[in-house]
């Protein structure tokens, strides 16, 4: 817990920002360019930033509590090569996310090695039956289609009304699921994106630096992207789309939900 409130305050030691405060008038001197640049970026996060801290339900709404019989079902496509390093914890996370009436559907595409074993020895050890194709359907492929091809196999065969695009090398957090069908509330609502967070990103400065990346990158800049209606494309992992969107809109809002990568 201690770590986790540094990091996020970190950027308040007051030594750090009488540094900081100290360079900025050069550095406006060396490159202006580069400053109002840096400005631009870096002020929509911020505020965005400081509201949240400050009234965090105007950035992350609490979602409605449901039923169960009022839970839509959500399929998990996943589609991976090679993957056995890591599709056994991405499909266990799945169905241990906390929201029951959800599927997984994982697309081999023609793995050299044990991924469609380690896929279903994790499915078992979840739904304790090899015959649980409720929760659970794995399909090796005979060939090699490449993983824009097995995705689209793998949402032929989802029977959701939500449909979550998901990596192999992912894993969903606990209690994801009513953030992300939260803004679907909203008939206009298509696709959702989630807040992407590096699992290890307390190793060295790259994974670091990439969780920055993260942060900025996906979490902030498609925030204010959906909030002026502006938002091109949901990329990356963490991705659900109404059933109908696969035929119909393209309007997209994200959700503060989490997904853990090991990249």
């Amino acid at each position: 817990m201690l770590g986790f409130w540094h990091y996020f305050f970190s950027t308040l030691d007051p030594m750090a920002n009488l540094g900081f405060s100290t360079a900025l008038p050069e550095l406006e001197l060396a490159a202006p360019w580069a400053f109002r640049s840096a400005l631009y970026l870096l002020l929509p996060t911020l505020i965005v930033w400081l509201v949240y801290i400050a009234k965090p339900s105007a950035v992350r709404p609490r979602p409605p509590v449901r039923p169960r019989e009022g839970q839509p079902l959500v399929s998990v496509v996943v589609a991976g090569r090679n993957e056995s390093a890591t599709i056994g914890q991405c499909i266990e996370c799945a169905l241990r996310c906390g929201y029951s009436n959800l599927e997984v559907i994982f697309v081999d595409d023609n793995s050299s090695d044990d991924s469609v074993a380690v896929a279903k020895r994790a499915a078992l050890r979840v739904t304790g039956s090899r015959y649980d194709t409720d929760r659970v359907r794995i399909f090796p492929s005979p060939r090699r289609n490449g993983k824009a091809s097995s995705l689209n196999i793998g949402i032929r065969m989802a029977r959701g009304e939500f449909i979550v695009i998901h990596d192999a090398d992912s894993k969903i957090q606990y209690g994801i699921v009513p953030h992300w069908l939260l803004p679907f509330e909203d008939p206009r609502v298509g696709g959702v994106a989630a807040n992407i967070r590096v699992d290890n990103s307390y190793v060295n400065l790259l994974t670091r630096m990439q969780e920055i990346e993260y942060a900025l990158k996906f979490t902030m800049a498609r925030f204010i992207q959906s909030k002026f209606c502006i938002m091109a494309v949901i990329s990356g992992m963490g991705r659900i789309f109404a059933e109908t969107f696969f035929g119909r809109w393209e309007v997209s809002t994200p959700a503060l939900a989490t997904i853990a990568t090991s990249r």
